[in-house]
């Protein structure tokens, strides 16, 4: 029998839990609000939430903030998992929205348009450049998403390409045949 533990490898393993707050993860519960004060002290800035969808990236946003600012679901029943909520720029940047409903022009871009209240909202310290600048991030990403969906074709659409490309077919061998 040979033994497979060598000096050179770290024993015993460490634990998740350690392997975790080394890396500077912060376990929370957003239902419970444990470790949401120690997150909220450690998170600064511009900030990222992973995880796939209706894993509760939208309720803890909204526990970090304070304020319900995005759409939640509850988890389901029958297998514990939730639900995909999250609607969009409209929710995430609320407070551009706001300032853009008094906006002189209906498609201003917030740039250099007079009457521009976005614009004015930063002037005034309401409002941050670099807040409005991830707006924009955000609204070219969800614009290439778009984009990018609607040229996939559909299955009906290829269902229908096919069937023509069937029927050609069938027309040439037919004709094909006759001569």
């Amino acid at each position: 029998m040979h033994s497979l533990v060598s000096s050179s490898f770290p024993s015993p393993r460490p634990s998740p839990s350690s392997a975790l707050s080394a890396l500077g993860a912060v376990a929370t519960s957003s239902t419970t609000g444990a470790g949401l004060d120690v997150l909220t002290a450690t998170v600064t800035g511009t900030t990222v939430l992973l995880g796939p969808s209706g894993a509760g990236k939208s309720t803890l946003a909204n526990a970090l903030s304070g304020r319900d600012r995005m759409d939640t679901g509850a988890v389901r029943a029958a297998d514990g998992n939730g639900r995909h909520t999250t609607v969009g720029v409209e929710q995430v940047f609320a407070e551009i929205h706001e300032h853009a409903r008094g906006c002189a022009f209906r498609d201003c871009t917030h740039d250099s348009e007079p009457g521009c209240a976005v614009q004015e909202a930063i002037a005034d310290g309401q409002l941050s450049e670099r807040r409005l600048a991830g707006h924009r991030k955000l609204q070219r990403e969800s614009a290439w998403a778009a984009a990018r969906e609607a040229a996939r074709p559909t299955g009906k659409r290829s269902d229908f390409h096919k069937s023509i490309t069937r029927h050609q077919r069938a027309t040439r061998r037919f004709f094909d045949q006759q001569q």
